[in-house]
């Protein structure tokens, strides 16, 4: 893949979705190798849900 496109990927939750996967399943890793890509994704979803909730009309 392309230099640049990795640079984008970076902002995709589903990239740090396959690198815990791909550390898990095919290298054998455990909970402690994967803690980077875990705590990435929870920042993915705190940015998702503020946004959301900011974007909700309460009447």
């Amino acid at each position: 893949m392309p230099d640049g496109m990795r640079r984008i990927a970076e902002f995709v939750p589903q990239t740090w979705a396959m690198k815990g996967f791909t550390e898990l399943m095919a290298r054998g890793g455990t909970v402690s190798d994967i803690l980077g890509s875990v705590v990435v994704l929870f920042g993915f979803a705190a940015v998702f849900l503020a946004v959301g909730v900011s974007r909700v009309r309460y009447e």
